[in-house]
């Protein structure tokens, strides 16, 4: 091979195209398999594929009803679950509930790829690579990426936090009138992401800022009238005080990652000393059976899981650290206001109630996970470890942290 051969094999290795695609691909294969083999369309799925399934009999958009005027408001506000992917469905003769399942995947998988591109402005091509893991590595993303139009609402979000980011107002305002059209409580919450954005004073921001404010409020509080199917959740949640407030002790069973590290006692202290006595003893071996193995992997589950938590916690903290004092005002502000969505779905009634803490969490992800990057990277540096191995270690236990997220 002669030296052009070479040079423009180390240009595409090299290329953030070539690794946006490669992760894209990746996140599609997860997605992808979920949708064929593990998802079924129960609960909102199914009210999803029957507002579809009329889509495809009359395609031209219109105030559909599915049997309950509940949910046939908030997804007739939501034609990128509904009304697109029937109109591919018609021009291409799709199979209807294959084309279904498969169609929020091509738009969801683009999340990770969003983010190596976010963290690109930052640091370099590993540790951008690794900042994906953050979401390829999540509970909803690995275990439960069927989130019909949330997961569409996060990949379109995504790109736009990219986009604002870069100051590609073009492609921003692109997002941004897609956004309402895929969900009205990730719109409201990209909303506030994003917002905060106009304090650098940049008038351009005012355009995609601008256009996601009005296509929300003419589409989904307009023309859709959403607010009057929520107003009812909104004064219902109201009175519901959340569990951080309530109890204390139990609340981290609704943050972050569902998980708490509150049971030493009962479920770590007890189990490890059953599984000794069973090793060392006879007697109490022969009555070990493969339910208090079982048991004993969960708790070592468990133990990982409240062990990645901390060092989030605390990648997070250095990272923020870093976005305010070392970086440019954009990603300071997002990802201050990354952190402000988590404590609203933390301590607010209705985003507690109706959006959930850890949705909020996942939502926030997409906004400072260049910022936990860089703070995992100040980790490394600071212990003087080989390159990427504490990264590395971070996300696999992060993967770990979402297994066992699973088996609870």
């Amino acid at each position: 091979m002669d030296d052009r051969g070479q040079i423009a094999i180390v240009a595409v290795f090299r290329s953030n195209f070539f690794y946006f695609i490669l992760l894209y691909l990746i996140a599609l294969t997860i997605t992808v398999h979920y949708a064929l083999f593990e998802m079924q369309l129960i609960s909102d799925q199914l009210e999803e594929y029957k507002l579809y399934l009329l889509a495809i009999q009359n395609p031209t958009w219109h105030l559909f009803s599915s049997g309950e005027m509940y949910w046939s408001n908030l997804l007739n506000s939501c034609p990128m679950i509904t009304h697109v992917p029937a109109w591919f469905q018609i021009v291409f003769h799709l199979p209807a509930e294959l084309w279904f399942k498969l169609w929020p995947c091509l738009i969801y998988s683009l999340t990770p790829a969003f983010i190596y591109l976010s963290s690109r402005r930052y640091m370099d091509i590993p540790y951008s690579i690794l900042s994906s893991g953050l979401v390829l590595c999540g509970f909803f993303f690995l275990f439960y990426p069927a989130m019909g139009r949330v997961s569409i609402a996060w990949g379109l979000l995504s790109g736009l936090i990219w986009a604002m980011a870069s100051r590609r107002i073009a492609w921003a305002t692109i997002f941004a009138v897609s956004l309402p059209f895929s969900h009205y409580g990730t719109s409201a919450i990209g909303i506030l992401l994003v917002s905060p954005l106009l304090v650098t004073r940049n008038i351009k921001y005012l355009i995609p800022i601008g256009t996601l404010i009005a296509t929300f409020v003419i589409w989904d509080f307009g023309i859709c009238e959403v607010p009057y199917q929520l107003v009812s959740n909104f004064v219902k949640s109201s009175a519901v005080i959340p569990t951080v407030l309530t109890n204390p002790l139990s609340w981290a069973n609704n943050f972050l990652f569902y998980s708490s590290g509150l049971y030493v006692t009962e479920n770590v202290l007890k189990p490890v000393i059953m599984l000794s006595m069973a090793v060392f003893l006879p007697r109490i071996k022969e009555n070990f059976t493969r339910k208090s193995l079982a048991y004993a992997i969960f708790v070592l589950l468990l133990l990982i899981t409240n062990f990645s938590q901390f060092l989030l916690l605390v990648a997070l903290a250095s990272g923020v650290y870093l976005a305010i004092r070392r970086f440019d005002v954009q990603l300071s502000l997002l990802t201050v206001s990354g952190l402000i969505i988590t404590l609203l779905g933390l301590f607010v009634p209705y985003i507690n109630d109706s959006y959930g803490p850890a949705r909020c969490w996942f939502t926030a992800i997409l906004a400072f996970a260049p910022s936990l990057a860089l703070g995992i990277k100040t980790i490394s540096d600071y212990f003087k470890t080989p390159r990427y191995l504490i990264f590395a270690l971070i996300i696999l236990l992060y993967g770990v942290m979402s297994l066992n997220i699973r088996l609870l």
